[in-house]
Parts: structure tokens; sequence; C-alpha cells
């Protein structure tokens, strides 16, 4: 299990995301404070993981499997995720033609590629991999980190 502290809303107060396992159905929990008490976040995530971009203050989810494809962004918005944009990909056995969704929309396959481009994950610096910074089966790190956040109101 790992976990990180990161303030996707930029508003001062990070968020907890706890990332239990990397393996292919393990989410990537995020829990805020919300007026004085913990709250869960509804976010969509695989493989522990998720991706933050600072300059947009968005969150992103990339999945590939068997043939599909999914993408789902959203921002944190008054102690909610809201989602931002979504997508999705069937080209497997179970349809005859590739299908595209772009925002629950059906498009072609040319707007899907464009739409993507925003989120695309893969060779862009805007996107980090957050989620799993620190190990919960590595206590030098949790003490170093709450050695350096004394000074802070977490």
């Amino acid at each position: 299990s790992a976990f990180e502290l990161l303030d996707i809303d930029q508003n001062g107060i990070p968020e907890l995301l706890i990332s239990p396992a990397s393996f292919a159905i393990s989410s990537c929990e995020v829990y805020t404070v919300s007026n004085g008490s913990i709250k869960q976040l509804d976010v969509v995530s695989v493989y522990g993981r998720l991706f933050y971009n600072e300059k947009e203050k968005t969150i992103v989810n990339w999945n590939m499997h068997q043939g599909t494809e999914s993408c789902w962004a959203a921002q944190l918005i008054d102690d909610e995720m809201k989602e931002v944009y979504s997508s999705h990909l069937i080209d497997n056995d179970m349809v005859d033609t590739p299908v595209y969704w772009v925002n629950d929309e059906k498009v072609t396959a040319e707007k899907y590629a464009e739409s993507n481009k925003k989120y695309q994950i893969e060779d862009n610096s805007d996107w980090a991999l957050v989620g799993r910074k620190y190990s919960l089966n590595n206590s030098s790190e949790i003490e170093s980190l709450l050695a350096t956040s004394d000074d802070q109101q977490i």
C-alpha cells in the first residue's frame, strides 16, 4: 500500500490519496476535509494510481485493457470531484468496427483522437503520476513526512 498528500484544488489543504495496490482492479482512493470532517471523493481509477496536472488542477485516469480504452478527468470543486472529460473506445471482438465516445457522445475516430490530446499522459510533462509517493510499509518514509509537516495543518 502507498499514499500521497496532494493539494488537488490548490486551496492550501492537501487531499490524501491512498493506493492499496498497483494491480488492475486496485483503485486510488481520495479523501478531503469538508466542513471539518474527512470525506471520501468519487474517483475513477485503476492500477492504484492517478495522474495530476497542476496547471489545470485536474486529475485523470487512463485505462487500456483487452480492446477497450477509457479516460476520465475531473477537478475538485466545492469538495466534490466534478467530471470535466470522459472518453471511451471499444475495439474488440464485441463490435464489428471500433466505437468512439467523448463526453457520452458517439464521435468519429478523428474527433476522439483530437479530443484526447489534452489528456494524453504519455510523453506529456504536464501530467505527473500521483497516489504512490510513500509506502505504508516503510515507516522511515512516514516518519520523515510527519516530521516535515509539523508546522502545517493537515
